[in-house]
């Protein structure tokens, strides 16, 4: 059987609602996760593997989280600028290796200093600090420590929730095939 994967590669990276489908499977995923960090938080340190999981579940849910963002910027971009894709290639759409998620939200969304926090927070952790113990240039990790990019704030899922939601209002409702 001949498969021309150009057509698949234009016609699934041409279509915005494909990359929202995938953003709310991504977030799906990273809310399935954040029960059972809650959970490791409340254990005592000093219990085995609390430390562990708490980190697990943490990292999990950031970088879940983080690729979400990401796959519904991709899709609000593709809408606005369908020749990012073609048979062959899908253009670079977002900075920092395809991951640049804090400027994608800008260009998209007034964020407020909080929310500019968490997306500054979010994307360093799509970028490295949920995947590797430390990132490929020293000047990430300084810039990481210093501004205390590796940190978390209780209601960062609540606020990421808000910015989800706001991008998610930014596509067309009537023309989704997909139901939420």
């Amino acid at each position: 059987m001949d498969r021309d994967f150009g057509n698949q590669l234009y016609a699934h990276g041409s279509d915005p609602l494909l990359w929202r489908e995938r953003a709310l499977e991504l977030k799906m995923a990273a809310d399935a996760l954040l029960p059972h960090y809650f959970d490791a938080v409340r254990e005592p340190p000093s219990s085995p593997g609390a430390q562990r999981r708490k980190f697990a579940f943490f990292h999990g849910y950031l970088l879940l989280m983080g690729f979400a963002v990401e796959n519904a910027l991709k899709g609000l971009r593709v809408a606005e600028d369908p020749s990012l894709v073609t048979r062959h290639e899908i253009k670079p759409m977002l900075g920092r290796g395809g991951h640049g998620i804090k400027n994608g939200l800008e260009r998209y969304l007034s964020l407020d200093p909080d929310e500019v926090d968490v997306a500054t927070r979010l994307e360093e952790f799509l970028v490295w600090a949920a995947k590797y113990s430390v990132p490929l240039k020293v000047s990430d990790l300084a810039n990481a420590e210093t501004k205390l990019l590796r940190t978390h704030i209780s209601n960062d899922p609540d606020t990421l929730n808000g910015i989800f939601a706001r991008l998610l209002e930014l596509y067309p409702r009537s023309a989704s095939p997909y139901a939420d």
